[in-house]
């Protein structure tokens, strides 16, 4: 059985952290799925980007949706699937 990867407290909080402030609380019911916690991630990211003066393009918001596993439903930033 493979063990997966070491994760420590700290970026899982991060992640956590960013899908709450995403709109995606874990203690939600249902359950949120995976692709509303990545989603949730994505869409807070981008808000915190954009916040910092960082404005990303379509094609930079489609890089980060692609390296967590997302596609973009638009050109919107923050608008995923």
């Amino acid at each position: 059985m493979d063990p997966g990867l070491d994760v420590s407290r700290r970026a899982l909080s991060f992640v956590a952290q960013g899908a709450m402030y995403g709109g995606c609380p874990l203690d939600r019911v249902p359950p949120p799925t995976a692709i509303d916690f990545a989603s949730a991630f994505l869409a807070n990211t981008v808000k915190r980007a954009n916040a910092a003066g960082l404005e990303l393009s379509p094609e930079e918001v489609q890089v980060l949706a692609t390296w967590i596993c997302l596609q973009v439903a638009d050109e919107t930033a923050g608008e995923v699937h």
